[in-house]
C-alpha cells in the first residue's frame, strides 16, 4: 500500500494487478511512501483507527479470468521455481501451499489446458481481496487500459502525470488463451462479477448454487485475508525491495 500525505491519496496494491509498477511509480514521482505491506487491505487501516476520509483511495481492477490465466502461466513456467524449491513452501516459511503444488503437479503431469486447470483449481466460486476493498475505493483503475486510466486518476487527484506508466514485472507467458468454456467461466467467476457489480460478458446466468456458495464462503475468506494482514503487520514485513531496484 502506498500513501501520500502531500496529495492525500492511498493506493491499494491488489495482487496480480500491476501493483508493483504503480507502487514504484508513485514512490519515485508522486510523493508516495510505502506503508504496511505490499498487498495490505484498506480494512487493516480502518480497523486500527486510521481515518481514510481525508484520502482518495484507488486500486486496479483486473478481470479475474485473466488473473487465473496468469496463475496458470506461472504454473506452466514454474516461475522462479516456487512450486519445486522447498524454501518457498508454506511449511518452510514461504507462501506456496501444498494444494498449490498439487495443482501444479497435475497441470504438469497431465499437460492440462486452461479449462482443465480451472476445473481442478476452483472447488468453490472465485473471490478476491478486490471485494474486500471495493467499498472504500474512490477510483478504480482499469487494468486493460492501465496507462490511460492511471493518468486519469492522477489528474482527478490533482496531479499532472510526469510520464507514461512503464511496464513492470510482466508475467512470462508460456501459453496463449484460446477457446475458454463459457459454462466453466460462469460457474467459477460468475458470482464474483455479480456481487461486485462487474461486467462479465456472455449470456450465462449465475446459478443459485454458486450464489449461495459465494455468499456462504465469503466471510471465511474475509477472515483469512484480515488474518494475513495482521500477521504481516506484527512481523513488520513490508516486501518493498522492488521499489529501489
Amino acid at each position: 500500500m502506498i500513501i501520500s500525505e502531500k496529495w492525500k491519496y492511498l493506493f491499494v496494491g491488489l495482487p496480480f494487478s500491476a501493483s508493483s509498477g504503480i507502487s514504484k511509480e508513485l514512490v519515485e514521482y508522486y510523493d508516495g511512501e510505502p506503508i504496511s505491506w505490499k498487498h495490505s487491505n484498506v480494512t487493516d487501516l480502518v480497523e486500527n483507527g486510521f481515518d481514510i476520509t481525508e484520502y482518495r483511495v484507488f486500486a486496479v481492477c483486473r478481470n479475474p479470468v485473466d488473473i487465473a490465466f496468469s496463475h496458470y502461466n506461472k504454473m506452466l513456467t514454474n516461475a522462479y521455481q516456487v512450486f519445486t524449491k522447498p524454501e518457498y513452501f508454506r511449511e518452510k516459511g514461504g507462501w506456496v501451499s501444498k494444494r498449490a503444488r498439487k495443482v501444479f503437479n497435475s497441470v504438469a503431469r497431465n499437460n492440462l489446458d486452461f479449462n482443465g486447470y480451472l476445473k481442478i483449481q476452483y472447488d468453490f466460486p472465485y473471490d478476491s481481496v478486490f471485494s474486500l476493498n471495493k467499498p472504500y475505493l474512490d477510483y478504480v483503475i482499469d487494468f486493460d487500459n492501465v496507462v490511460e486510466s492511471f493518468d486519469h486518476v492522477l489528474r482527478e487527484i490533482g496531479i499532472e502525470p510526469v510520464r507514461s506508466l512503464p511496464v513492470f514485472n510482466k508475467t512470462k507467458k508460456a501459453a496463449v488463451m484460446t477457446v475458454v468454456d463459457q459454462a466453466i467461466i460462469t460457474k467459477v467467476f460468475g458470482a464474483f462479477f455479480l456481487f461486485n457489480n462487474l461486467e462479465m460478458g456472455g449470456n450465462q446466468a449465475v446459478g443459485l448454487k454458486q450464489k449461495v456458495l459465494y455468499k456462504s464462503i465469503h466471510p471465511l475468506r474475509v477472515y483469512r485475508w484480515k488474518k494475513l494482514d495482521r500477521t504481516m503487520r506484527v512481523r513488520k514485513i513490508n516486501d518493498y525491495s522492488y521499489i529501489n531496484s
